[in-house]
């Protein structure tokens, strides 16, 4: 017998327990399918009677607080405390970068560079990754990596005001550390100022220069850099 879904209703997170909507198990309309802990705790899985499932009222994780080590940061999955780390002598060839650790947010940070004005050149960022123990195949630290030139990291502090993404070239970029975002275009690439603009020759600024294509599903136009020929 197959089980038939007739409607889908929204969930709020329980704010006593530091959760929010996870960031990884989405639908394919960006919608989080499950609760899961603030990035700076610890989510420990917890067993749920057959009552509880079928009520509804299954609580399958509870989150702690954070690392009792205040150099480390919580790894991906919320299961283990993992340290700030950077290069050693069997990682050179990898080009890792040294993390810092920010007590704010309470996580390994790059240490991006702000936004700032446009000045033609790509900007420079690295991605945050974790590395896992080859031999346990558990996360044991957050080093840095940087990013091929012309993508880079959206972190929050590029958006403008109250936005809850960055839009530059008609896409809008959700805040990822652990993300090298791409401009639309191959021939574009991130300003220091956070924006997608054209490499030369093709068209930096000129509106007419450019092709436009229409996202009917998001009503927004994005930018395509051409190479015109007089």
């Amino acid at each position: 017998m197959l089980d038939i879904i007739n409607r889908l209703v929204c969930s709020k997170c329980r704010d006593n327990y530091f959760a929010k909507p996870s960031n990884i198990k989405k639908d394919p309309y960006g919608n989080a399918l499950e609760c899961s802990c603030d990035s700076s705790k610890l989510k420990s899985e917890k067993e749920c009677t057959q009552e509880e499932k079928r009520s509804g009222k299954c609580e399958s994780y509870s989150c702690s607080s954070v690392c009792g080590d205040l150099s480390q940061a919580v790894s991906l999955d919320g299961r283990k405390c993992v340290s700030c780390g950077g290069p050693n002598n069997n990682e050179t060839s990898l080009n890792y970068i040294h993390t810092k650790y920010d007590m704010n947010s309470r996580a390994c940070t790059c240490s991006n560079p702000p936004k700032a004005e446009a000045s033609g050149v790509p900007i420079s960022t690295s991605k945050l990754i974790e590395i896992y123990d080859p031999q346990q195949a558990l996360p044991t630290e957050h080093v840095c990596l940087p990013c091929p030139l012309g993508t880079a990291v959206i972190e929050d502090f590029v958006y403008e005001n109250d936005d809850i993404f960055h839009s530059t070239a008609g896409i809008s970029y959700e805040a990822n550390s652990h993300v090298c975002a791409r401009c639309p275009d191959p021939n574009m690439f991130f300003d220091t100022d956070y924006s997608c603009v054209c490499k030369e020759p093709f068209v930096k600024v000129s509106k007419h220069k450019f092709i436009i294509a229409w996202l009917t599903s998001t009503n927004l136009v994005t930018l395509f850099c051409h190479f015109f020929t007089n």
